[in-house]
């Protein structure tokens, strides 16, 4: 595969991790949860963040553009939510809402990284060393944030996602 045609499907990935985040923010903020909320919130800025600074490397390593891929919406609100209030959220939704998002959150991230190790391994065998590098420290990110989630897992997994535990960690 082409370097650019890596880097197109990287970005397009990324846009579509902003997205992720950014509606996790969202449905954090619904569900009254303060800490989530944030939490996502700052992945959402760090992987737009990211996003831009891979699309200014390639422009600034290669002098070209990087060719649009589409970017499929992730849809994680679902629709029958907009006609509620935040004060009409039960605590089993709350509860499920929040195990189902972390598990979302941890199957994207454990497929970012894998699509990051595959780019790394082409660009590589591409002889595109500095490339390679650059992505290798997006890899790095990646697991960072996935041992937190996954740690924040275990801990709620430890306590059957109980609504006080986690409305303690709001705090």
């Amino acid at each position: 595969m082409l370097t650019e045609e890596i880097f197109s499907k990287l970005v397009a990935h990324m846009k579509k991790g902003v997205l992720i985040h950014d509606q996790m923010t969202s449905l954090f903020a619904f569900l009254n949860l303060k800490k989530y909320k944030k939490r996502q919130e700052k992945q959402f800025y760090e992987e737009n963040k990211h996003c831009r600074e891979l699309q200014d490397y390639y422009l600034n390593r290669y002098q070209k553009l990087l060719p649009e891929l589409p970017v499929e919406n992730p849809t994680l609100i679902p629709q029958n939510w907009i006609k509620y209030t935040k004060s009409e959220v039960d605590t089993n939704t709350k509860r499920s809402t929040t195990k189902d998002l972390l598990k979302k959150w941890i199957e994207w991230e454990t497929q970012t990284k894998e699509i990051l190790q595959t780019a790394y391994k082409d660009l590589f065998e591409n002889g595109d060393i500095d490339a390679t590098y650059k992505v290798g420290e997006l890899i790095q990110d990646v697991e960072n944030e996935l041992q937190f989630a996954r740690e924040l897992k275990i801990n709620l997994d430890a306590t059957d996602y109980d609504i006080v535990y986690i409305m303690e960690q709001q705090d």
